[in-house]
């Protein structure tokens, strides 16, 4: 997520797109600067709209969310579809610390897949330390 920072008297604001996760899925900079700026000489009528309207999207990745975590009508993955979404999640643990013989132990031990395990990578991507560690751990009980 981009961090936002302010200075002293709040009236310089910057923002620092470093450590966004997925930037090419995302508006670029320059997108988000235009809308920062426009923004900046709205009335505050038209700006509490745009913060309702930015609300509801969040609380609808929220539910969207929540509702796939909670989804059990899934159809079981195919041998095929399961040893490629392996191969994806061992790529994409390796874009966030984890070595190849790291990724290899944890297949071999069943600790990547679906269920737990999907939710589990997926929280790794999402930089969340807890799934790190856990992850971390499952390599740990392999050797």
């Amino acid at each position: 997520m981009a961090k936002v920072t302010w200075n002293e008297s709040k009236t310089v604001g910057s923002l620092d797109f470093s450590a966004r996760k997925f930037a090419d899925k995302k508006g670029s900079p320059e997108a988000v600067a235009r809308v920062y700026a426009f923004t900046a000489e709205m009335s505050a009528e038209d700006v509490k709209y745009m913060n309702d309207q930015v609300d509801f999207v969040r609380s609808r990745k929220e539910k969207n969310a929540a509702y796939q975590a909670s989804r059990t009508d899934r159809k079981p993955l195919s041998p095929e579809r399961l040893a490629e979404l392996i191969k994806t999640q061992k790529s994409r643990i390796q874009e966030h610390g984890f070595t190849a013989d790291e990724a290899n132990s944890l297949e071999a031990a069943g600790a990547l897949g679906e269920g737990e395990a999907y939710v589990l990578v997926g929280n790794v991507m999402r930089n969340q330390e807890s799934a790190i560690a856990e992850l971390r751990s499952k390599v740990s009980a392999t050797k």
